[in-house]
């Protein structure tokens, strides 16, 4: 049984996938639909989910199979902007296994990388590392701090604008090209042109 901290997750997790992937004629409805369900309606749909990425948003983010302002990726997990973050710069990273978030060095390196990156770029105090398990896919969640931010902090929906100037500040370097090598060309020295009318030769000795 979810205890009521739990069941208030869950549901703010489901809110929140509410706002990521439906057409905005749909949300209010599935919004209503969400905050009515019991804590024990809240339990089946976290069991139904669990083991299993049918429906899964993280999933979907990790294949390509769904929009998204990816940062960088490995082979096992993806960096994409939070569309509903805490603050600018609030970073997902996703492994593409769906499964609860066990803290691997890997995941976690890469995360690192990530937050060094945010600091490097946007600046802030510090990057609130913060795990979260949604119906069973775990992920991480990378909250760039610039005043006292926290994963409690309340959330607002980014536009695209915002959401591509962020991107845009985060993009990836490119790589330096390769100089090019000049080829230096010796030009050889033209012959001069002899005028025979100003040049002087001795006369012919018969």
């Amino acid at each position: 049984m979810l205890t009521p901290e739990q069941s208030k997750e869950v549901k703010k997790q489901l809110l929140n996938q509410i706002e990521s992937t439906f057409p905005e004629d749909k949300k209010a409805e599935a919004r209503k639909q969400v905050e009515a369900m019991s804590n024990e309606e809240l339990e089946n749909v976290v069991k139904r989910s669990q083991g299993a990425d049918s429906g899964c948003i993280f999933c979907s983010i990790a294949k390509g199979e769904s929009k998204s302002y990816k940062i960088a990726e490995t082979e096992s997990a993806v960096a994409v902007l939070e569309i509903n973050p805490i603050s600018k710069g609030h970073t997902l990273i996703i492994p593409k296994e769906h499964a609860l978030l066990e803290k691997s060095g890997e995941i976690m390196d890469f995360a690192k990388n990530i937050a060094t990156i945010l600091k490097a770029k946007l600046s802030p105090k510090d990057v609130e590392f913060a795990s979260l398990d949604f119906q069973g896919h775990g992920v991480v969640n990378l909250i760039p701090v610039y005043t006292n931010e926290s994963i409690k902090s309340e959330r607002h929906h980014a536009s695209k604008e915002e959401l591509e100037e962020t991107f845009a500040s985060l993009g990836k370097t490119k790589s330096p090209e390769k100089p090019r090598i000049k080829q230096k060309i010796i030009k050889k020295p033209r012959a001069k042109k002899v005028d025979s009318k100003k040049t002087w030769l001795p006369k012919r000795i018969p």
